[in-house]
């Protein structure tokens, strides 16, 4: 059975998942283990910047400590940033849940939308289409949720209030399908489409290195659903 074949069709009865994902991660562990070879090929193939951290990202803008105190996820991606600018109107994250799902969050990133729940959600509503699409592979729509707030103790004032604004997802069950079927260096990376109907990207961007535009790729998604699941059995 390939190695992700499990999780996807686990995914397909919720009810059903944690038994056998859980047992075939833990059989590709013991097998892993009978030969010797404890390495995460994917996890050391993967540039360390762009390598998802095993709890939410560093931080302390509102919408990291919002992330850290509420998505209890495995691991998350560092800031994915709208065509890998660096000061954009939107931040996303990509996250691993502990049954080995795949989710994300949308923040609004403006300045103005800090100040404005009106701007901040008008914002978050021009992005109108977001698409998974891997190399070789067909694009996946992905359902985004509305608008939601929240708010978190200011980071130097706990007795103030910051308020942040945000819309969330789930891959489609299609995506751990899709994936299963595609070689595993095949990247991904998700485009979105713009209130003009042109497409746009979240990629990794930093001061220091040039536009990623590719998320990861389908082997190191499947590596990090697979030991989301292994650590949540121990």
């Amino acid at each position: 059975m390939p190695k992700f074949s499990a999780v996807s069709a686990a995914l397909g009865a919720a009810a059903l998942a944690a038994l056998p994902v859980a047992a075939a991660a833990l059989q590709q562990q013991n097998d892993t283990e009978a030969t010797g070879d404890t390495a995460m090929p994917w996890h050391e193939k993967t540039e360390q910047d762009q390598r998802f951290t095993f709890h939410a990202p560093f931080g302390n803008l509102p919408n990291a400590r919002h992330l850290r105190a509420n998505f209890n996820w495995y691991a998350a991606s560092d800031d994915l940033a709208e065509d890998g600018g660096m000061f954009t109107s939107y931040r996303m994250h990509i996250g691993v849940t502990k049954e080995g799902r795949h989710e994300g969050i949308i923040y609004d990133n403006t300045t103005a939308g800090s100040l404005n729940a009106k701007v901040a959600i008008s914002s978050l509503n021009k992005i109108n289409g977001l698409t998974l699409t891997a190399e070789g592979g067909e694009d996946l729509l992905i359902e985004l949720s509305d608008v939601k707030a929240a708010t978190i103790p200011n980071d130097k004032k706990p007795d103030e209030l910051d308020t942040v604004h945000y819309r969330t997802f789930q891959f489609p069950i299609k995506a751990y399908r899709m994936m299963g079927a595609l070689p595993e260096e095949n990247r991904i990376r998700f485009l979105y489409r713009k209130p003009d109907g042109k497409l746009g990207y979240f990629g990794y961007h930093s001061m220091s290195r040039s536009i990623v535009p590719w998320v990861y790729t389908i082997g190191y998604a499947k590596e990090l659903s697979q030991e989301a699941i292994r650590q949540s059995a121990q």
